[in-house]
């Protein structure tokens, strides 16, 4: 029997990298798993159920929350993955990015700790994982938006996790580095500095970029009876970059 066996996992933001990755380890260690995303054009999962999910809309939560106790009677871990990355100089961004980016990156976050709440209460050691990243630890050029909303995505789970303690729910973060994901890929392409995903490795004391499974596996860990004791953490998952 898996640690994580008859155990029901919801993943926000699955179609791809950190997300997609967490379902499938998820899955590999026996949890049912409810995979979402804005889009779910996405090669099936075995054991995963994938279902089309804005995070950034309060009804969808409800009505996501209303099926999951319908068709599966329990949710014992929630990992709010979902995020954008949207990049200009402080000066040059808009009104419009810097709401899109919260919206979907904290906002989100908040609706999935708000309404998982009273099934995770149910659940004989609730977990929830939020997905930061290191920019809510360090500074970054053009991620203005960004790091407010991950900044934002730590200080809620240790909010989070002081007030749902007493309900049995522990709340944590990780915060990555540089990721081999679609979205970091989109990041280089974009980017007029050929060189930038070079320095991105380089900065990590480790001198590489993570896999998105390197990713899940933290995530995992924090999710399961391993970490039966950890709460309100914010974990660094980021080859050291953050103590450079």
């Amino acid at each position: 029997m898996t640690k994580l066996q008859g155990k029901v996992a919801l993943v926000t933001g699955a179609g791809s990298g950190i997300g997609r990755a967490t379902a499938i380890r998820l899955s590999a260690d026996d949890a049912k798993v409810i995979a979402t995303d804005i889009t779910i054009d996405v090669d099936e999962i075995d054991g995963v159920e994938f279902i089309k999910h804005d995070v950034q809309e309060e009804g969808a939560w409800e009505d996501l929350m209303a099926s999951i106790e319908r068709n599966h009677g329990r949710l014992d871990i929630l990992v709010n993955n979902a995020g954008i990355l949207r990049e200009a100089p402080i000066e040059e961004t808009s009104f419009e990015m810097w709401s899109s980016v919260l919206s979907t990156n904290l906002t989100g976050t908040f609706f999935g700790c708000k309404h998982a709440v009273p099934l995770l209460a149910q659940s004989e050691g609730g977990a929830i994982v939020n997905v930061s990243s290191i920019d809510a630890l360090s500074g970054s050029f053009h991620h203005a938006a960004y790091a407010a909303s991950k900044g934002g995505v730590a200080a809620l789970t240790r909010a989070a996790a002081m007030e749902l303690a007493e309900r049995g729910i522990r709340v944590n973060a990780v915060c990555p580095g540089s990721v081999e994901t679609p979205m970091a890929e989109a990041m280089f392409a974009a980017s007029e500095d050929p060189e930038l995903a070079e320095r991105r490795r380089e900065v990590h004391p480790l001198g590489r970029i993570s896999t998105p499974e390197e990713q899940a596996d933290a995530i995992v860990f924090l999710c399961g009876p391993d970490a039966a004791f950890i709460t309100g953490a914010v974990l660094p998952v980021d080859g050291g970059r953050a103590i450079r």
